[in-house]
């Protein structure tokens, strides 16, 4: 018998491709929902020792945080980009001052940010550092829009059982089924107006959730295109219809001074000695984006360094100005998230108004 020569030792194309496909599938078996939730809730008993080893409120980066801190636990929110607090990284965007943390902090002597990666080690960002450890897959709440199926971390907390105990080829059907009854509920917690301070009449929210009183001025940003002939619906509010995402961002600009007569035309309820102590209610489908940037323009226009409304609008409008309009927004919203697309906008419109 020949001895077996190098050629007879190497995998055929065929087999090749059935060992690949062996490995591809024994992955996707590691995977899977249930393998990447069962993760999570380890990584979140081991932050929970955490909490209880140093006594110290846990605080969930978001938006991956809060799939790891069960709901009775959470201490609050932050809002750190990956890289804030990188070596040799000072600088922190006024998108994300995060300031809110200081009294929490304050009060307890430090706190504890559980934050998620998929690949990496984690950067110590505020006192009281970072948690996370990883379990049968690292960081499953760092990349859930590949898998969860519209699964929230909220909806994940209150359904654990019934996740849990669903065969696997049957949980993207309760998931869905899950998100659609909380769609329906609502936002949960904390789903209303909420004021920008220090003014007293400016607020914002999400579209499903939005509420006004007699008197108030409302603005509504939709995510489906409309003709600006539709778009005033009563003398105090507005309909406006910009499309969806970054093309609502863009069409922004062009709707801003729509916006702004409209406001100018309505100065007169909203003087603080106004009988009728109208506010201004701005609302879009998140309630974090385009209407953070109405809002923005609107501070920057209408209101003085003390937070109240003025008729006239302010003279000088620089970027330093609008950074600490925005400063105003994140201290009072600290998980606004305007995209960069939209605050653009609103710097054009503002920066090139004639004067």
């Amino acid at each position: 018998m020949p001895a077996p020569t190098t050629a007879d030792l190497i995998f055929s194309d065929q087999a090749n491709h059935n060992f690949s496909k062996t490995l591809g599938e024994l992955k996707r078996s590691t995977l899977s929902i249930h393998n990447r939730l069962r993760s999570i809730e380890e990584d979140a008993a081991f932050a929970e020792k955490i909490q209880a080893a140093y006594g110290r409120p846990l605080i969930a980066n978001e938006r991956c945080g809060s799939w790891y801190i069960d709901p009775v636990m959470k201490g609050g929110s932050a809002y750190f980009k990956s890289t804030d607090g990188h070596t040799g990284v000072w600088k922190f965007s006024s998108r994300r001052l995060n300031l809110h943390l200081l009294e929490i902090i304050g009060k307890n002597d430090g706190c504890i940010i559980v934050d998620s990666t998929r690949r990496g080690k984690l950067s110590r960002k505020v006192a009281g550092g970072e948690s996370s450890e990883g379990g049968y897959i690292q960081g499953a709440g760092d990349d859930t829009e590949n898998w969860a199926h519209g699964l929230t971390p909220s909806i994940f907390w209150s359904n654990r059982d019934a996740l849990f105990s669903t065969p696997e080829f049957d949980l993207p059907e309760l998931i869905c089924t899950l998100v659609e009854q909380a769609a329906i509920m609502g936002p949960v917690g904390g789903g209303g107006a909420r004021c920008v301070e220090p003014t007293a009449k400016l607020l914002v929210t999400q579209i499903s959730a939005i509420t006004t009183e007699d008197g108030d001025l409302t603005i509504l940003l939709r995510p489906t295109a409309t003709k600006e002939g539709t778009w005033t619906t009563s003398a105090t509010r507005l309909d406006i219809g910009l499309g969806p995402h970054k093309v609502g961002s863009r069409n922004l600009r062009a709707a801003l001074p729509f916006i702004v007569a409209f406001v100018e035309r309505n100065a007169s309820r909203l003087k603080e000695q106004s009988a009728v102590a109208s506010r201004i209610v701005i609302s879009c489908e998140s309630g974090k984006d385009l209407a953070i940037g109405v809002a923005l323009a609107l501070l920057c226009l209408f209101f003085d360094g003390e937070g109240k409304f003025q008729e006239k609008t302010n003279p000088t409008i620089d970027k330093s100005f609008i950074r600490s309009r925005l400063g105003w927004i994140s201290t009072s919203m600290p998980d606004a998230n305007p995209n960069r697309a939209t605050l653009q906008s609103v710097n054009s419109f503002l920066m090139d108004r004639p004067k």
